[in-house]
């Protein structure tokens, strides 16, 4: 038994060690692509990368999500000093825009794009950079949202109202800015369409405001180990328990307090299970 219980705690070693590994990260990156979750999708890129994915996933996946990436090949290399991942991926289903912007990017090779993803590290967790840049279009290196607050604002071809409208936006609509343009009533932004080249637009400044380019990602998954979150998971189903008999036992008034309160926890216990089976198995459960 005691030689039992210490194969068994070498093979949890094994499997919770081997869930971060580089190759392992980017094969989670594409799945999660794949699947359009890209707000988890984005846990595993470098922060300030976040744009880059933002406009890839706007420019060329949102309307066609038939779009997979298949890895045929990763490998992992260390240059001066720095891990690398180099992989080979087929694009299947991918639009004729698309190909044609690996083709700009000169990494496309028939149906297979060709990329280097380099592993950054901050508050002791790895990320990748990601390589998808859009040289292709007039947008700038950086980028942020411009989020409309009012009921809908035109969006013109120049700094003026004597400009001609080439499209509207609706209240909290976010339009990609460019947080250097330099005009105290305009913003400068980008209308991306799946069929048409990046279009700049201008619109006022006094009915929008400006915000980060970030994704929700649940912080616990980031920096607790799946150990520890097994245990917030049985606490979870504890807390749930202990709810569902008061409820019973005080009343209905209290049944209907309480029943809000069961789906946040239950919620929650989802998320845990299904960042387990992705993180250990790499098998997604319906986000």
């Amino acid at each position: 038994m005691k030689y039992f219980n210490i194969l068994i705690g070498m093979a949890a070693i094994v499997i919770f060690s081997s869930c971060s590994g580089p190759e392992r990260q980017v094969k989670k990156l594409f799945k999660r692509i794949n699947a359009q979750e890209i707000s988890s999708a984005s846990k595993y890129i470098w922060p300030e990368d976040h744009a880059k994915l933002y406009v890839f996933n706007k420019r060329f996946l949102e309307k066609n999500p038939l779009t997979t990436f298949e890895i045929v090949e990763t490998e992992e290399k260390e240059v001066a000093g720095q891990t690398k991942v180099l992989a080979e991926v087929r694009v299947l289903n991918g639009s004729a825009q698309l190909l044609a912007y690996f083709d700009s990017l000169q990494i496309l090779d028939k149906d297979v794009i060709k990329i280097e993803f380099e592993q950054k590290t901050a508050n002791e967790t790895d990320y990748y950079t990601f390589p998808f840049n859009w040289d292709d279009t007039p947008m700038p290196s950086e980028l942020k949202l411009g989020v409309i607050r009012t009921k809908e604002l035109n969006l013109r071809s120049g700094t003026g109202t004597n400009f001609p409208v080439v499209s509207t936006a609706k209240e909290n609509e976010q339009l990609l800015i460019d947080p250097n343009f330099e005009n105290e009533n305009w913003r400068r932004g980008f209308l991306i369409s799946d069929d048409k080249p990046v279009q700049a637009c201008y619109f006022s400044s006094q009915f929008s405001e400006t915000k980060t380019i970030s994704f929700f990602t649940l912080g616990y998954f980031e920096s607790f180990s799946l150990i520890v979150l097994c245990l917030l998971g049985v606490l979870v189903c504890l807390v749930f328990l202990v709810l569902a008999v008061v409820g019973v036992g005080t009343g209905g008034i209290a049944l209907l307090i309480i029943i809000p309160l069961i789906f946040g926890p239950l919620f929650f216990l989802y998320q845990l299970l299904e960042n387990f089976f992705f993180e250990v198995f790499l098998i997604n459960l319906p986000y």
